[in-house]
């Protein structure tokens, strides 16, 4: 989901556009941890508006995913009464593969080896997905490209 509304087929005119009050954004900063994390812990300075949920304008929306967001926004749309809001929340580091978001449990439970991931198998899931765990989410979109590819015959049913 690493893809930005910037880089969309239409982004001008879907990012000019993009102003709702009802859509919430929280972008999680790219945190690699060995342990499972309960909040983001970030060393030296936090970039510019990490950590904070954002109103949904032309501006904000420019870099989120755009799987996230046109998702939520069509799912508003199909909403007849528009009186509560979603809160997106867009975590992701691009060109990894699924091993580094899973969560360092889930491999006790396979057969397969990954060699390339075997040092950092959860990493990401421990300091991005992680400290998540607490809140509340209704749905959850998850969206891995074709980086796994080569190894998907190391995969068994």
């Amino acid at each position: 989901m690493n893809l930005p509304m910037s880089y969309i087929y239409n982004a001008s005119a879907e990012i000019a556009a993009a102003n709702d009050p009802l859509i919430r954004l929280f972008t999680v900063p790219s945190i690699y941890s060995a342990t499972p994390q309960t909040r983001f812990n970030i060393s030296g300075s936090p970039p510019a508006g990490a950590l904070r949920w954002v109103n949904t304008t032309s501006d904000t929306v420019h870099s989120f995913s755009a799987v996230c967001y046109l998702t939520a926004r069509d799912i508003m749309r199909m909403q007849v009464r528009r009186h509560y809001h979603l809160g997106l929340i867009h975590a992701s580091v691009a060109g990894t593969g699924v091993q580094l978001w899973s969560p360092p449990a889930v491999f006790a439970h396979c057969d397969a080896a990954f060699p390339s991931y075997d040092a950092n198998k959860g990493q990401l899931f421990n300091g991005m997905i992680a400290p998540l765990v607490a809140y509340s989410l209704k749905a959850v979109l998850w969206c891995v490209w074709a980086l796994n590819l080569p190894i998907a015959g190391l995969l068994s049913a």
